[in-house]
């Protein structure tokens, strides 16, 4: 009789148990749920703004370092719980916060697995008017204001070149390459133009040496522009708009992605003759780009590159190797090196 008992009592809690357990839906929208109220919770302890609900809508419509921060430290201790909840077949295809889909946050929080599992499902890396691998650069970006990232930013990199891989192998799968040369509004910053990816990819490499003096970082950014051209990204992509750093930034001006990396290794200092900066113009030229390309004044770009022979000489003999470049370039000028 005592153990009848026990196995009506063992049985019984069995299926209150499983009566009660949250589905794999309702657990993810849970988790989702939590990490938003959290973040808000912190960043605003007088209240929520009238009419800003989660932290998705807010970030869709600040430019708010402290709020992005807070949101992606929410995410980070709820990485393996969403996993979880993904693998035991929960809907991803969910707005996490406000318009960010799960994939958008898993790819700013440089969260390698969960992407991963996402594009194993089905996500779409890219749509008509967002990629997904910007969203990496947009949290490159909110260091560079702000230091507004709870992760180290060469740790950060280091795994975005990794998602930026499987993202760029599942664009293949699915068809949509084409996306990375489209001109595309940045989907968190309030940039004053629309850009394709190898434009952020090169502010982000110059803003890591000039800004954040991480070269380590950067160097994970370099490769990853060799990924993005390798890809089919097109190393001729002009860009239109308040662009560089003139005094009279706020008019238009027309520039090709290698105009702009001979401009910044020109002006910005830190840059200047540095190898990565030369290395990724170097790839830029074995990809196709063209340093006779006029810009909206009429410059080219070996006009751009102005008294620096090193960088003309790059720019001229764009077919050999750079260390060959280099090294007839130091020969032929002995003289001025003291050789």
């Amino acid at each position: 009789m005592c153990i009848k008992r026990i196995i009506i009592s063992w049985l019984t809690l069995t299926l209150n148990t499983t009566l009660s357990a949250p589905t794999p839906d309702e657990e993810l929208k849970s988790i989702l749920g939590r990490i938003s109220e959290r973040t808000l919770a912190s960043c605003f302890p007088n209240g929520i703004p009238l009419g800003k609900e989660d932290a998705g809508n807010l970030l869709g419509t600040n430019l708010n370092p402290l709020l992005f921060k807070e949101l992606i430290k929410q995410y980070v201790p709820e990485s393996n719980k969403i996993k979880n909840a993904i693998e035991r077949g929960a809907n991803w295809d969910i707005e996490s916060a406000g318009s960010f889909t799960l994939l958008n946050l898993a790819i700013i929080a440089a969260d390698v697995d969960v992407v991963k599992l996402l594009l194993e499902k089905g996500a779409k890396p890219c749509g008509p008017e967002l990629i997904a691998i910007n969203f990496g650069f947009e949290g490159l970006f909110f260091y560079f204001i702000g230091n507004a990232m709870p992760i180290d930013i060469t740790l950060f990199c280091e795994k975005f070149t990794i998602i930026a891989e499987a993202l760029l192998k599942s664009m293949k799968q699915q068809g949509c390459l084409g996306t990375l040369n489209q001109a595309i509004e940045s989907p968190l910053l309030a940039m004053p133009f629309k850009s394709p990816t190898l434009f952020l990819a090169l502010v982000s490499f110059s803003s890591l040496i000039v800004e954040c003096e991480a070269e380590k970082a950067a160097a994970n950014i370099a490769k990853l522009v060799k990924l993005l051209l390798a890809y089919g990204a097109d190393p001729n992509c002009i860009i239109t708009g308040p662009i560089g750093n003139d005094s009279d930034d706020d008019d238009e001006r027309t520039e090709s992605v290698l105009g702009l990396a001979v401009i910044g290794s020109q002006r910005e200092q830190g840059l200047k003759n540095h190898p990565l900066m030369l290395e990724l113009i170097k790839d830029l030229l074995l990809a196709g780009a063209d340093p006779y390309f006029s810009n909206g004044e009429g410059k080219t770009c070996i006009e751009l590159a102005g008294k620096d022979e090193r960088l003309q000489h790059l720019l001229v003999h764009r077919d050999k190797p750079l260390k060959l470049i280099v090294a007839e370039f130091i020969n032929s000028n002995r003289d001025m090196y003291g050789l």
